[in-house]
């Protein structure tokens, strides 16, 4: 029934838009993922996310001014990955997948992100630490 798919789409849109912060561009072949998690929440998950022919998952969490993203994406996407930083916040470490890695940081209407690119090649872990 259309009104049960209408009811499900008002709740799902903001956690894995605005939340999550996944934008896939399917006619691109890019992934943007930046989460924003609430204050108050200590994480946030989707998993079986359909994209284009494939599923992803996406695991945002924070434990003090460590805030964690781990994503699993169909192979052969570009991708940007990062976190959405609370106001005033300065970024002290970013690693990908255990090693540092290079950054931008990006203003936008959601706050300062920061921002780092590359591929679904592999299952990534980015690990944003603040000071």
């Amino acid at each position: 029934m259309f009104m049960q798919a209408w009811s499900s789409y008002w709740v799902q849109w903001p956690v894995i838009h605005n939340f999550l912060g996944i934008d896939p561009n399917v006619p691109s072949g890019s992934l943007l993922i930046v989460p924003d998690i609430p204050d108050s929440w200590p994480g946030l998950s989707v998993q079986n996310l359909k994209v284009s022919s494939g599923t992803m998952r996406v695991c945002a969490s924070r434990s003090g001014k460590q805030y964690t993203t781990e994503v699993s994406a169909p192979a052969g996407w570009t991708m940007t990955i990062g976190q959405t930083l609370p106001a005033g916040s300065t970024v002290k470490s970013v690693t990908l997948d255990g090693k540092s890695t290079a950054y931008d940081v990006v203003d936008t209407t959601r706050g300062r992100e920061v921002r780092v690119e590359t591929t679904t090649d592999q299952d990534h872990t980015l690990v944003v630490t603040t000071g």
